[in-house]
């Protein structure tokens, strides 16, 4: 909801609840390994400095166990392939491989 809000905010020039958006999921620690590079996508959408320097901040300071997770969660999603019953299922399976692909080469680059 915050990144719906954060959205919203940048739309409708509402400065100070950009304020407090980035102070809410920055103060809270509320980027983890699973969400860092959804919500750093969401602050560049919603132009929130605060938000994608933090979530930098974070990718650079949890490099090694980063990538560790995005490997991780590539193998899983490699495995529920397997299990695919539909083309369509396949197609999603892909995608997310693919958006996982991306996300370890925007890692790397920022070592």
């Amino acid at each position: 909801y915050l990144m719906e809000l954060l959205r919203l905010s940048n739309h409708y020039e509402a400065p100070r609840l950009k304020e407090l958006i980035a102070y809410e999921i920055i103060s809270k620690m509320m980027v983890t390994h699973g969400n860092a590079f959804s919500v750093r996508s969401y602050a560049e959408q919603g132009e929130c400095g605060d938000i994608q320097e933090y979530c930098n901040k974070y990718l650079k300071t949890n490099l090694a166990s980063m990538r560790t997770f995005l490997d991780g969660e590539q193998m899983a999603c490699i495995s529920s392939m397997v299990h695919a019953n539909s083309d369509d299922q396949k197609a999603a399976i892909m995608k997310e491989i693919e958006e996982l692909m991306n996300n370890r080469n925007e890692l790397d680059a920022l070592a």
